[in-house]
């Protein structure tokens, strides 16, 4: 539910949540936001 709700806020703002995972090596996850 927490990145769910994350990634309702950062698309309200016009950006994007990517998630990165390599097994063995762990997750990352980022978030952009536009420039204001």
């Amino acid at each position: 539910m927490g990145l769910s709700l994350a990634l309702k806020i950062v698309r309200l703002h016009k950006g994007n949540i990517s998630v990165v995972s390599q097994s063995g090596h762990g997750t990352t996850f980022t978030a952009e936001l536009p420039h204001v």
